[in-house]
């Protein structure tokens, strides 16, 4: 089975406050998949930044521990190695709702 990586890493070309608002943005445009979402601010300092993307997504019942969240890392050192690219990852999980379905999440890597 194939292995992801339990946190995003980023290399911003931009300054801190632009990346602040597109994390706040991003996890607003959730709700237009039914997604609710919201940005827990982390560490933050001259090198980059951390936060967590808390979400409540299909397998959140109501209770804290079913929520999921995806840790980012954002780095401003701006010596962008690869060019972003833009992958499809289809999930390996069934979801039941009200047929079976296969989610799947773009992914984009590189910088914001």
């Amino acid at each position: 089975m194939p292995r992801f990586s339990g946190d995003l890493d980023f290399t911003a070309t931009c300054e801190l406050a632009e990346i602040k608002s597109a994390l706040k943005v991003a996890a607003e445009e959730l709700r237009l998949v039914s997604v609710v979402a919201k940005i827990n601010q982390g560490r933050a300092g001259a090198d980059g930044c951390q936060c967590r993307l808390k979400y409540c997504g299909p397998l959140y019942t109501g209770e804290e521990g079913t929520a999921g969240s995806v840790t980012m890392d954002v780095s401003l050192r701006r010596d962008v190695i690869l060019r972003p690219e833009w992958k499809t990852v289809r999930s390996v999980y069934l979801i039941r709702q009200s047929s079976k379905s296969l989610l799947t999440f773009n992914v984009v890597t590189g910088g914001i």
